[in-house]
């Protein structure tokens, strides 16, 4: 009455014996193993139900959701922030006479709209000439460079009004 083959050895295993008795490997009892099952798919249910909403309130939820409509909302922001700061960048560089030795610092978004910062570039003599503040709105027509004869009468003024207070 041969039951089969012992894992463990090769050899012939008997229903009679409880045991191989080569090795003395012992099969697992089936009680055990039953018991194992059921704990086995006990946890991986706990697990499932612990890492989905099932046990979310509405209050969750809603909070989840304005908490990502939120993050969308600043990540629309930061965006458009971006882009102004590249469209003052590239008018503030089409006014330089050599826009590739161009050099900006402190360059922020202001209260008002306006992009403000400071720019240093090199003269028609291949110097440089210094920093100097601007003032962009994002186009060439709406950036002012401290250094134009034509803005620096009213320059202060500008600055003053436009780049006093910088977005948070």
């Amino acid at each position: 009455m041969k039951n089969g083959q012992c894992p463990k050895c090769g050899n012939n295993f008997y229903d009679f014996s409880d045991h191989c008795m080569t090795c003395g490997w012992k099969p697992m009892d089936k009680q055990k193993i039953i018991t194992i099952s059921v704990v086995s798919i006990f946890l991986i249910s706990l697990f499932v139900l612990t890492t989905t909403d099932v046990f979310t309130t509405r209050e969750e939820i809603e909070k989840r959701e304005v908490a990502k409509k939120e993050k969308e909302a600043a990540q629309k922001k930061e965006n458009a922030d971006n882009n102004m700061l590249y469209m003052a960048r590239q008018a503030v560089l089409a006014r330089m006479k050599d826009p590739g030795s161009s050099e900006f610092s402190d360059v922020y978004r202001a209260a008002s709209g306006a992009v403000c910062g400071r720019v240093n570039a090199k003269n028609s003599f291949g110097a440089y000439t210094g920093f100097v503040r601007f003032v962009s709105g994002g186009t060439q027509s709406a950036t002012f460079l401290e250094s134009d004869p034509a803005a620096a009468k009213n320059f202060n003024e500008v600055w003053d009004r436009m780049c006093k207070v910088a977005l948070p």
